[in-house]
């Protein structure tokens, strides 16, 4: 039985984003990470609401993405 932890690290190194930020959501503890991973994947889901408060929803993500990359892995 494969880990959350190994199937996170396979979506990273495979450079799925949008599938990596929306699993590591799931964990239970994020610790520094949290805000940027939550509201990458609230960005995700719903673009439109990030552009009508004059947030950039692909930037979101990219930090996002960057939060999880830095706390689950090496890869980027």
């Amino acid at each position: 039985m494969e880990k959350k932890i190994d199937v996170l690290r396979d979506l990273i190194a495979n450079d799925k984003r949008h599938d990596a930020i929306k699993f590591a959501a799931k964990f239970p503890r994020l610790d520094d990470a949290r805000d940027a991973i939550l509201r990458a994947k609230d960005a995700i889901g719903n673009p439109s609401f990030y552009r009508q408060i004059g947030r950039d929803p692909e930037s979101l993500i990219a930090i996002g993405w960057d939060a999880v990359c830095k706390k689950y892995s090496s890869v980027k």
